[in-house]
């Protein structure tokens, strides 16, 4: 596995895993100040999102279909 010095911008990507006491003083602090706080599922907004680009995919195997390329209505 590579270090954070090996990685190259627009190649290497990670995903931020932040400690849940992290997180609760981010909320206890945006109580404090009285901040509006929303809750938002980012894997859902991905699965549900409208496509604004025409994007084709490859049937998969197994499925029966008679063509073998697809125009995507819906992300994936």
């Amino acid at each position: 596995m590579a270090n954070s010095l090996s990685k190259k911008e627009g190649i290497d990507f990670y995903a931020p895993v932040y400690r849940i006491t992290t997180i609760r003083v981010l909320i206890a602090w945006a109580s404090i100040r009285k901040f509006i706080i929303h809750q938002m599922d980012v894997k859902s907004a991905f699965l549900n999102g409208n496509l604004t680009k025409e994007i084709y995919m490859e049937r998969s195997e197994g499925l029966e279909t008679p063509i073998d390329v697809c125009n995507l209505a819906k992300s994936l």
